[in-house]
């Protein structure tokens, strides 16, 4: 019953006409908080609730490139670890930047331009270093994979839910190798705003998130003059 309430608010947030894409504001600005998730020769924590929370802080600088496709920066330091037993566990810190290529679903084609939520795919190449004293440190060429979602807020603010899978080159960070790479998981949500203004169609200039055009004020009702009775 629940999904079926849910389904058509989700294709109606998809339709509704809000904001737009805006090529002419190529630059934009994102700041997220998160959480990192290890999958390895210990076990996994990807959507394991019994692992324990390693968090995260993020920041992005978006491209717009065409209405089908978006490129980020994309960069992360936080905790990275796993326990299963004080014989198997780890513990450091890790710090990674990715050059992602986003492929926006609400193009045209598939959803509107101008949905309120947005969904992507994004795939990408990577660098992740580690440290610690209860892990073995080092440098890792990544491959992340996954996808997410944007939600057009307002004229300036849109928010981000993204996840990636990463996948590295190597297997000794937890401090056992069995042939295997090691995999981590970003989970990151967050704010993402312009670099720029618009102008809209009264002349004002106001800052606009990429991918989401302002809404043009609506015009002041007109004050009728009020007429003279003649005798």
């Amino acid at each position: 019953m629940k999904n079926l309430v849910f389904l058509p608010l989700l294709l109606l947030l998809m339709g509704t006409s809000s904001y737009a894409q805006d090529p002419e504001r190529k630059w934009a600005f994102g700041i997220f908080l998160g959480k990192n998730e290890y999958d390895g020769d210990f076990g996994s924590g990807i959507a394991n609730p019994d692992i324990a929370f390693y968090p995260l802080g993020g920041l992005s600088l978006n491209r717009y490139l065409t209405p089908s496709f978006d490129a980020a920066v994309f960069c992360t330091y936080g905790q990275y670890g796993y326990y299963k037993s004080p014989q198997f566990s780890f513990l450091g810190t890790k710090t990674d930047g990715s050059l992602l290529l986003y492929y926006k679903l609400a193009n045209g084609h598939i959803f509107r331009k101008d949905a309120l939520l947005r969904p992507f795919l994004a795939v990408g190449l990577g660098v992740a270093t580690y440290s610690g004293s209860r892990m073995e440190g080092g440098t890792d060429i990544t491959l992340p994979i996954g996808g997410g979602i944007k939600y057009c807020y307002s004229r300036s603010v849109a928010f981000q839910y993204q996840l990636l899978m990463n996948y590295t080159n190597n297997d000794n960070h937890d401090g056992f190798v069995n042939g295997y790479n090691e995999v981590y998981v970003t989970h990151t949500i967050g704010l993402v705003l312009t670099l720029g203004t618009s102008e809209d169609k009264h002349g004002k200039y106001t800052p606009t998130s990429i991918g989401c055009r302002q809404l043009a004020p609506r015009p002041k009702p007109s004050k009728k003059k009020k007429g003279r009775l003649i005798f």
